[in-house]
This record gives structure tokens, sequence and C-alpha cells, in this order.
């Protein structure tokens, strides 16, 4: 970013914001005077109770303490989904995919009925092949 601009980083979309910065107090204040005037200006509420904050796991307590104190909102763990999307710091583990793939299965499950009352019109090595491959994929976590 350019060092004149301020460094303020953020996805958004619709009524989901995430923000990236540093934990320096400086930035910190910036974000919350930020949305301080854009609560004025819009007539619409952060609403904390739903808002956290992520920071590394090896930050220490004192720091993370900090950044609660300012902004009043609470420390969560990654990783994080963001509209569907896993966001972490560290290297992909497994375990982060278990629920995307558990939401999979058992959209593929749902689909099952229906696509087998639809198999008559669906040339039958397409329906063998294809969504045999879907749910193998999906059974073995790749």
């Amino acid at each position: 970013m350019p060092k004149w601009s301020h460094n303020i980083n953020y996805l958004s979309y619709v009524d989901d914001t995430i923000i990236f910065s540093s934990s320096h107090y400086g930035e910190i204040q910036l974000i919350i005077n930020v949305l301080e005037e854009y609560e004025v200006a819009s007539r619409q509420k952060v609403n904390k109770e739903k808002s956290s904050f992520y920071m590394h796991e090896n930050v220490p307590a004192e720091e993370a303490n900090t950044i609660h104190l300012i902004t009043q909102v609470q420390r969560n763990q990654f990783p994080l989904i963001y509209l569907g999307c896993l966001i972490f710091y560290s290297r992909r583990k497994k375990d982060f995919y278990k629920d995307i793939i558990f939401k999979v299965q058992e959209r593929l499950q749902s689909w099952k009925g229906i696509v087998s009352l639809y198999h008559s019109s669906v040339p039958d090595h397409w329906y063998d092949e294809s969504s045999i491959h879907v749910y193998e994929v999906v059974e073995d976590g790749q």
C-alpha cells in the first residue's frame, strides 16, 4: 500500500466485513474511529457481540487483551470461515475442511433421490461415472 494511504485493508460483502491490520495501537484506533464515523453517517451500529478479532496463537496474552479493551470485541481462534471460505495462517490441515466436506456430502445425499427420479432421462454411463466420482472425491477428502 502507498505510504500516504491509510493502513486499512478489508474484504466486504453485503453486511459482512473483515478488516486486516497490525496490532499497533494507532492502527486499531484508526479502525475504531472509521467504524464510529460509519455508525454516525449510516445510522447503523456495528454489532460487537457478533464481531471478533483474530491473532496468531503465539501473540502474547497482554497484546490480545489490549486489542480487546480497545475494540470491545472478543478474540476467536483460526481458522475462520468467511463466505464459505476458510481463512487461516498456518499449513493446511485436513481437519479444517471436515465441515465443508460434511456439507457437500449432505448435499449429494439430498440430490441422490432427485437424480434417481430423473435417472431414466440421463444416460446410464453419465449417471454412474459422474455421480460416483464426485462422491468418491468427497469421501476421500480430496
